[in-house]
């Protein structure tokens, strides 16, 4: 055998091998129960060695066991780098028995039941790999409404559910997700648990398709499971698996995000069920959706496009974070020309710079202008396939029609619908899709829309779906 397969730290590891074979657990799993990879596992149990870090979380992860049980003896009083002196020990320098002073083999899992189900140390809790922690620019605009919302996660007899809603690239996520980061670095909570129900991501200009499932209760009852770590959940019954949850979360304060709900039938179903497995107890959730949820056991904050002081601060932060030098000097008239081309809408601004890396700013602006982005799609497709006709023909008599906002009796003889009733039903759907805008004036209800709708609607997208088949 070549020397170096025989040095310490390339022997293969095959106590820490038997011990997650004897818990009946992947290498993904237990991966995913420290909060690292797999491929980290599969080094460690061909001989590499884990951080003093990633020691201790195994060590803990498989009943508190001693290092030396998982095959490694660690001088810990060697001074260095503050790993010790680290020896990986082979079968050869370790006999399989020992005497119980020396060495326990690993316990047979033994079956809980679900009221003694232990809840998982902190640190087995990373950041759920669905949710997105990407920076987050502090908008001046947004922070009032971010310390509303934390204030409220902090008071014990605070809302259950937050939700926030609002047309596609608002900034739903982000300002979700800084709520999140808030909320841990005050200790309210123990951890973050969550999923995404997102299907499609805009990257550029181009639409990445994520998944074809639609997130429903059961599954995110799993994917809370998987990261609580309790994997004998996943095959338990639902109201099992509901009742055992509904107990952990009771048992400690989590924060759980549920990202990006897509169709309206679905987010009332799923937040409806989230707040009976959360009720009377100190966990929470937030949840981010396109369509309004209209709970009265929920705080709902919707959320519009940028005011234009908040559009020019995040420009200039996009453009030093992605260090777009050429465009470190555009003037303050252009800035604005951005947002209000964009309805100051964060995702819109970011495509906007992300493109002016590669064509000028000028043609950048025409083609959004003229909806010749995969924006478009991605905000408005899967909504307008929703909408009832009353709701498309008031949405376009507006954007074609309306420099402004209108009231309601201009809308009732502008003959949209053929009754009051079906005009009121297109309004509410509308504004569950946050596709209308409301503004009471002088005793009056104005309607109006964002921007980009407008854009959207004089471009006539619906048109070219209809010659291109998609609708």
């Amino acid at each position: 055998m070549n020397q170096d397969m025989r040095s310490p730290r390339s022997t293969p590891n095959l106590r820490l091998q038997r011990w997650r074979k004897r818990k009946g657990w992947t290498q993904e799993e237990l991966a995913k129960l420290i909060g690292t990879v797999a491929v980290n596992i599969s080094r460690w149990e061909h001989g590499q060695l884990p951080s003093s870090y990633f020691r201790k979380k195994l060590c803990e992860v498989f009943d508190h066991c001693s290092p030396e049980e998982l095959g490694w003896f660690i001088d810990e009083n060697i001074a260095g780098d503050g790993e010790g002196q680290s020896t990986l020990l082979s079968p050869i320098d370790v006999p399989e028995v020992h005497s119980q002073n020396h060495h326990q083999e690993p316990r047979e899992q033994t079956s809980l039941p679900s009221s003694a189900l232990p809840i998982p140390p902190s640190w087995q809790l990373s950041w759920p790999e669905t949710i997105p922690n990407d920076a987050y620019y502090p908008l001046p605009g947004r922070e009032q409404a971010l310390q509303n919302m934390l204030e409220l996660l902090q008071e014990p007899q605070g809302p259950g559910i937050i939700i926030i809603d609002g047309l596609g690239g608002q900034g739903k996520t982000a300002i979700a997700v800084e709520l999140c980061r808030r909320a841990l670095q005050q200790k309210r909570f123990e951890a973050l648990l969550g999923d995404s129900a997102k299907q499609q991501m805009l990257s550029g200009s181009e639409i990445i398709h994520l998944n074809d499932t639609t997130l429903d209760y059961m599954t995110l009852l799993d994917s809370l499971a998987r990261q609580l770590g309790c994997w004998e959940l996943l095959n338990a019954r639902p109201d099992e698996k509901q009742a055992t949850l509904a107990q952990l979360l009771h048992q400690k304060s989590y924060l759980v995000l549920v990202d990006n709900l897509e169709s309206m039938d679905n987010a009332s179903a799923l937040v409806a069920r989230i707040h009976s497995l959360l009720r009377n107890s100190q966990s929470r959730a937030i949840v981010t959706s396109r369509k309004h949820v209209p709970y009265d056991f929920v705080y709902a904050y919707t959320l519009h496009g940028l005011e234009e002081s908040d559009s020019l601060f995040f420009l200039q932060q996009d453009i030093q974070q992605h260090n777009a030098t050429h465009l470190f000097n555009t003037p303050r008239e252009k800035l604005i020309a951005i947002h209000e081309v964009t309805g100051g809408a964060p995702l819109a601004l970011k495509l906007v710079i992300a493109q002016a890396r590669i064509l000028d700013l000028d043609v950048v602006l025409s083609q959004l202008q003229q909806a010749r982005s995969e924006l478009y799609p991605f905000i408005f497709y899967q909504s307008w396939l929703q909408l009832i006709p009353p709701a498309q023909r008031l949405l376009i008599y507006i954007g074609q029609t309306v420099v402004t906002t209108v009231g309601w009796e201009e809308l009732v003889e502008a003959g949209i619908a053929e009754t009051e009733q079906q005009l009121v039903e297109a309004i509410r759907q509308l504004i569950n899709y946050s596709l209308l805008d409301v503004s009471p004036m002088a005793q009056h209800i104005r309607y109006g829309i964002h921007q980009l709708t407008r854009n959207f609607i004089n471009a006539d997208l619906p048109a070219i779906w209809r010659q291109q088949g998609l609708l």
